[in-house]
């Protein structure tokens, strides 16, 4: 019986409600006709517990030996003892719907053991929801053990993997770890490295390759990078280049008074006396830095020693052959 007037005729919440008008009576009748189509089409991936138990029937006096269902899924049958089986079937019809159409309340805790297995491996609730279409605050009540839910939001739960981690989620990079190894073997630097994943400027891949855990993204980046270096599409660059003559040009400068501090606060790097004697490969980076010096001082040697300071002015281009004499004199 109806207590007060509804809008949604037609319907088997409708017909839940309290209605029997041929329009509800018609939903409810169709909701379980397709149910019954769904446990059909549904039934070849239904697993049986177990082997059929064995049971004995008395009828008419007489002993019959009988099959009994032993569940499904590796749940036991919904029948306590276990169903009579009829024919070749491995399971009861009960057993089927109860893994396919049912839709009761089950206990939060085969979902709520899914849930953190799932946030060891870097999947929160806000993932998880997104892959289940299960809301977050109902997830939050499975883990709090506050209700059981529907079985049907249990199955949605226990289908989500490892695969619905969102890209910035934390997993394990060992894997990813060993790939960047095998990166710098074959030649590739840090630095290199960093710019093709795409890291901030300055940033080394050695950092990254001593880290326990990474985002999901950049170990989809690892992967993808080292698929690319083996198919042979990225190759490593030489990270130093040859500086003896940038060395002995830099030493000049020293010899002529320009003070080491000048040289390095200019160059943007340490410079010594003592580095320079003994310096023969410099980062590629740094080598360019030294030829912008270079093409400064020239640039004042040409106009006669304009807007460099004291100590590095030159008495013509004589004073830049002899400052480089002496230094490889040195």
């Amino acid at each position: 019986m109806i207590i007060k007037p509804r809008g949604d005729h037609g319907t088997r919440a409708c017909y839940v409600g309290g209605c029997r008008c041929d329009a509800c009576r018609s939903a409810n009748t169709e909701r379980h006709r397709r149910r019954q189509r769904l446990v059909v089409e549904a039934a070849s991936s239904v697993q049986p517990s177990g082997p059929a138990l064995e049971g004995t029937l008395v009828r008419d006096g007489a002993t019959h030996r009988i099959r009994r269902c032993p569940g499904a899924n590796g749940a036991p049958c919904v029948r306590d003892g276990g169903t009579w089986l009829r024919g070749p079937h491995a399971v009861c019809r009960p057993c089927v719907e109860r893994v396919t159409v049912w839709d009761g309340c089950v206990p939060v805790d085969r979902a709520r053991k899914h849930l953190l297995k799932l946030r060891r491996l870097g999947i929160g609730r806000r993932a998880v929801a997104a892959a289940s279409d299960v809301a977050e605050t109902t997830l939050m009540d499975v883990v709090a053990r506050r209700a059981p839910i529907r079985a049907s939001t249990e199955r949605r739960i226990l289908a989500v993997d490892e695969g619905a981690i969102a890209d910035h989620g934390f997993v394990e990079a060992a894997t990813a770890n060993g790939l960047l190894a095998k990166m710098r073997q074959r030649g590739f630097t840090g630095r290199h490295l960093a710019e093709l994943l795409g890291q901030r400027k300055g940033a080394n891949s050695t950092q990254l390759g001593a880290r326990p855990q990474m985002t999901a993204m950049m170990r989809l980046r690892v992967q993808k990078l080292w698929a690319r270096i083996e198919r042979g599409e990225i190759v490593p660059e030489r990270a130093m280049a040859d500086a003896t003559t940038e060395a002995r040009w830099l030493l000049g400068l020293i010899n002529r008074g320009t003070p080491e501090t000048w040289l390095s606060t200019r160059l943007g790097f340490r410079v010594t006396r003592v580095t320079l004697e003994n310096m023969s490969d410099v980062r590629k980076e740094r080598l360019a830095v030294i030829h912008a010096l270079q093409a400064d001082v020239a640039a004042a040697l040409r106009e006669d020693n304009a807007g460099m300071p004291e100590y590095v002015r030159w008495d013509g281009p004589g004073g830049l052959e002899a400052a480089l004499k002496s230094a490889g004199e040195r």
